[in-house]
Formats: C-alpha cells, sequence, structure tokens
C-alpha cells in the first residue's frame, strides 16, 4: 500500500517529487495512520481490514496512504488533502467524496482538516469549502493535478531558496 501512495503521487506530481531515500513505515494500534517526517504511523487494524475488504476499501486505504505521504513535504492539511480526494475521484471512489461532504457539513473534522479543504477550495476559485464539496466531481482532475504540481514546486523553490541564504 504504502509504494502503491509513492507511485501515485509521483505519478501526479512527475520527474523530482521529493521523496526521502529512507522511510519509516511503523505498524501500531489505534484507528488511524499518521507521519511525522520520513515516519509513517500505520493503523495495524486499517490495513488488515483494507486488504480482507473489496477494492473500494483497499481504495479508501490507498488514499490516506497518499495523503499521509504528502505529508513529507507539508505539514499543513491542503497538499494531502487535495492528494486523497485526487486519488478518490481517479478511482472512483465518490461514495467516500459523499462522506467527506457530509462529515464536513455536520462539523466532524478538527480545525486542521476544516482549514486544508478551505484553501483546497479557494485553489479551486469557490468561495467556500461546502459549494467546492458539493460540487467535486471527476471533471475537476485536471485542475486538481496542476494546483497540486504548482503547489508542491512552490515549497520547493521555498526551500532551495531557505537553503542558500543559510
Amino acid at each position: 500500500m504504502f509504494q502503491t501512495a509513492v507511485v501515485y503521487v509521483q505519478g501526479v506530481f512527475g520527474e523530482g517529487y521529493p521523496t526521502p531515500s529512507k522511510y519509516y513505515l511503523r505498524i501500531v494500534g489505534g484507528e488511524s495512520h499518521g507521519n511525522a517526517g520520513i515516519e509513517m504511523y500505520l493503523s495495524r487494524g486499517r490495513i488488515l481490514a483494507a486488504m480482507r475488504g473489496d477494492q473500494s476499501q483497499r481504495n479508501i486505504e490507498h488514499s490516506l496512504f497518499v495523503h499521509e505521504f504528502v505529508h513529507n513535504v507539508q505539514e499543513y492539511e491542503d497538499l494531502p488533502m487535495l492528494a486523497e480526494l485526487l486519488y478518490l475521484l481517479e478511482h472512483g471512489e465518490q461514495e467516500r467524496i459523499d462522506d467527506i461532504r457530509i462529515l464536513f457539513s455536520d462539523g466532524k473534522f478538527r480545525q486542521p482538516y476544516i482549514d486544508g479543504l478551505s484553501t483546497i477550495a479557494g485553489w479551486m476559485g469557490y468561495a467556500d469549502t461546502i459549494s467546492f464539496l458539493n460540487e467535486l466531481s471527476p471533471t475537476m482532475v485536471r485542475q486538481m493535478r496542476s494546483i497540486f504540481h504548482r503547489e508542491v514546486e512552490n515549497i520547493m523553490k521555498e526551500l532551495e531558496e531557505l537553503r542558500l541564504r543559510s
């Protein structure tokens, strides 16, 4: 699943996506995945459930791996959530997108995720997040890929400028 996420993100970005030469995968208890730099914490229960589940369950789990992998370039939730949504759209998981919209509407997301979705909505030209989530569809994939590429490029440029100044 991790390799699928890496290959997917590299495919979306193209040549030069910043991938660490070492990445540590830690299988943990609990019900969520996480990331801290070059360490990814993976829920044993979620992985097993996805492996035993249908293709849709595997796709959803892959989208979460994609999300966590993108945290290696940014700690905020906007780019990781953009990559996760993109993966879901490209793999036909509209039902999961609908679930995300409902969870957002019901106030079930913590502030970093609300902020991330708000940023994505702005990038996509929407005045508010719920309008973006209501209209989110596969027709937006090309624009989302372009935004992802642009934002990762911006981060890489910022890091290079910081490196040159120090």
